[in-house]
């Protein structure tokens, strides 16, 4: 170990120490230390099967062991001040250009349930705002603020919150506040917000407008509004199978692709042959599937 322990980097140094210490352990006598739990949970969250394959190979912590090992951190609904604390040490090693970050929200529906949690003495499943307080109606969508490196690519989730159906906008503007207040006090710069265009997130950003796409100017940076890419794709597709546009002295209709994929599909050789027919008459529920819409508009199919 002294000879390369300037060789390889800290990390794999003490996954090599560990690996020589278990080596000679009894099968029910190894005894893993934090730091080998946490290599091992990032392997496992990256792909189970590679970790279930490397612990045929490696001395590894069961699954069972990772499991214990997350009961004992609670993240309760609301803003997690043990994520802004590790942020601000991290912030306190970064240029200036990578403390600049987008804030990210999306909301999910999730299982209603109710259930009673001897841990924390409470009743789990309700509807909650974290410092906003609880109420009396059972949860059954999510809302999950996360924030992601402009420079570097970096992203880490900093809060969730429970609710019962859509957001409530005015709720969403105070969270979104107290996030932008956070991020600031632990040094990041926040920069960009990005959501997606459900209607209360429209309702919730009314007074953005394609000529002032501005969140905030209250704070000594100016925050931008962008939505989600993705969505205006898929977006952008479906609103061409409704409606026909006028561009460049043309009307641009999705009536083009489906003649083009009538003929190409009967070619021995095809030029797009990504183009099936889920593509031209999409089944149900994946109207916003993004690889539908951007195999429809790619540059292949306007060549």
């Amino acid at each position: 170990m002294n000879i390369i322990k300037d060789m390889v980097p800290t990390t794999t140094l003490q996954l090599i120490h560990s690996q020589l210490v278990l080596s000679v352990a009894k099968t029910r006598g190894k005894r893993f230390t934090r730091k080998d739990k946490i290599v091992a949970l990032g392997v496992y969250y990256y792909s189970q099967k590679a970790y279930k394959y490397l612990a045929t190979i490696l001395r590894l912590p069961s699954i069972r062991t990772l499991q214990r090992m997350l009961e004992n951190f609670q993240m309760a609904p609301g803003f997690h001040e043990q994520v802004f604390t590790t942020l601000k040490h991290k912030v306190a090693t970064m240029s200036e250009l990578d403390k600049y970050c987008a804030i990210v929200f999306d909301e999910m529906a999730i299982k209603s349930e109710m259930c009673y949690s001897s841990k924390t003495d409470s009743v789990e499943g309700l509807e909650d705002f974290g410092i906003l307080g609880r109420t009396k109606y059972v949860a059954n969508s999510v809302v999950v603020f996360s924030i992601r490196g402009l420079k570097n690519k970096w992203k880490q989730p900093v809060g969730y919150f429970l609710t019962s159906g859509a957001i409530n906008s005015n709720i969403l503007n105070d969270l979104t506040h107290m996030c932008i207040r956070k991020l600031r006090d632990v040094g990041l710069i926040p920069k960009v917000l990005i959501c997606d265009q459900w209607p209360n997130n429209r309702k919730f950003l009314k007074h953005v407008t394609r000529d002032s796409p501005i969140f905030t100017e209250k704070y000594p940076d100016r925050i931008y509004v962008v939505y989600d890419p993705p969505h205006l794709i898929t977006n952008i597709r479906n609103h061409l199978e409704r409606n026909t546009r006028s561009m460049g002295g043309g009307g641009v209709r999705l009536d083009y692709v489906v003649s083009f994929f009538e003929f190409d599909r009967s070619q021995s050789n095809r030029l797009a042959p990504k183009l099936t027919k889920k593509h031209i008459h999409i089944p149900a529920f994946k109207e916003m599937h993004v690889n539908l819409a951007t195999q429809v508009i790619s540059h292949t199919v306007a060549a």
